[in-house]
């Protein structure tokens, strides 16, 4: 999944890695090798519990750091969460402050393997869909491995291929208020249907 990603990046992105299990940790720092971040993750083992939403906020942080203003978050997991102590709003309010996308790629999560102690082992593609959604970024549910390659060339097309739209709000800017915003597209009905991804709102900076 991640080879095919990287294949479709631009010249300058820059990439990390944080991987998780009962505690994310940060695998690898900001590089444009990605053959160099491959290696690395060649030789770690995944066992133990699994702490999905808890690499959010690792992740976010980081971010902090970035050279580049346009910011995406990639997730690639079986959807399964049995660890995490950050709860769903923690997460809504860290990506709305972070001013990233956040894609997520899960792979067949079959839920007959899943402990019934955490309900998030069983609904983890629903949790990260919501997570993708509130931020303009888009979730992915591979059950064919198959279409691995064609869901990671998706995710980096469209981290690129997109239009920054900018406006004027009214009123007193710079509120630190979180405002819910809505995008709507007039197309000609003799053109092609359209997909519409974006954020479901922005915060003021004071």
């Amino acid at each position: 999944m991640l080879a095919s990603f990287c294949e479709n990046l631009a010249p300058g992105d820059e990439l990390f890695l944080v991987t998780l299990e009962r505690q994310p940790s940060l695998l690898t720092d900001y590089s444009a090798d990605c053959a160099e971040i491959e290696n690395r993750l060649l030789f770690t083992q995944p066992h133990g519990a699994t702490a999905l939403l808890d690499a959010i906020p690792l992740a976010v942080q980081h971010l902090r750091h970035a050279r580049h203003a346009r910011h995406a978050i990639l997730i690639i997991s079986d959807g399964g969460e049995n660890a995490s102590r950050t709860h769903l709003g923690s997460i809504r309010n860290l990506a709305r402050e972070a001013n990233a996308q956040i894609y997520s790629a899960t792979l067949g999560l079959e839920a007959s393997f899943a402990r019934a102690t955490w309900p998030g082992e069983t609904q983890g593609p629903e949790l990260l869909s919501e997570i993708a959604e509130f931020t303009g970024g888009r979730a992915f549910a591979i059950d064919d491995r198959r279409r691995i390659a064609d869901a990671a060339a998706s995710m980096a097309r469209e981290i690129h291929d997109q239009y920054v739209i900018g406006y004027q709000p009214p009123g007193a800017a710079d509120d630190g208020k979180y405002h819910r915003i809505s995008v709507i597209v007039h197309r000609d009905p003799s053109q092609p249907r359209l997909s519409l991804f974006h954020r479901s709102g922005y915060r003021d900076v004071q």
